[in-house]
């Protein structure tokens, strides 16, 4: 009995364009942002990880923007090569669930089959599959006559069984492609550079979304 959720499909590293306070041009991955404020601060911040780390321009011209921009993206490269991937996969129970079941099981629901009378009582889980979404498995716990707490116990060990092994393959299969995104990053890409820019171009920027 499975059912299985509209696919997903990992994405490539994103690049995407930022402009500096110069007026110069980078093709910047996933996970860095550009900090320009007015404290004079002017760099390139690595947002993968746990703790957060900035690479300074070491200029107040932007002159430095382009090394800096290369050591940021050498540290994100050693970090997705080094660190575990993040998933987003929920492993706390949800403050909105109505029981005290793990994360991503949810019963015993009760059934019945066509065609019968007899109703029986199960368990949903939720199996992440990388690169495909989830699917839905349902574990069978026993009838009006058979289920007690012993059945229902051992049902939910097995629920539990199964989905810590989906999510172990999940973070596997997830670090893997991370490691061969990290390919993409051996090129600091900048599109033009103009000192002259500097004068008219506009001061204050918005973080872009990492």
């Amino acid at each position: 009995m499975l059912s299985t959720s509209k696919k997903t499909h990992w994405k490539i590293m994103k690049f995407r364009k930022i402009k500096i306070f110069t007026g110069a041009l980078f093709d910047v991955p996933s996970h860095i942002v550009r900090l320009d404020d007015h404290k004079g601060t002017h760099g390139w911040q690595v947002r993968y990880g746990q703790s957060w780390k900035l690479f300074s321009d070491h200029t107040p011209d932007g002159s430095g923007a382009e090394d800096a921009l290369r050591k940021a993206t050498a540290e994100l490269a050693q970090r997705i090569n080094n660190l575990a991937a993040p998933t987003g996969l929920r492993t706390e129970i949800s403050n909105h669930k109505s029981s005290d079941l793990p994360a991503g099981i949810s019963g015993p629901k009760k059934c019945l089959r066509k065609g019968r009378n007899t109703p029986y009582y199960e368990f949903q889980v939720t199996l992440p599959v990388f690169g495909q979404g989830s699917k839905n498995v349902h574990i069978y716990i026993g009838t009006d006559n058979t289920m007690n707490d012993e059945r229902r116990q051992a049902a939910l060990l097995k629920a539990m069984a199964l989905r810590e092994e989906y999510m172990k393959n999940y973070q596997k299969a997830a670090t893997l492609a991370k490691h061969r995104q990290a390919a993409a990053l051996g090129v600091v890409r900048k599109k033009r550079y103009s000192p002259r820019a500097s004068k008219s171009a506009d001061k204050a920027q918005a973080l872009p979304s990492v």
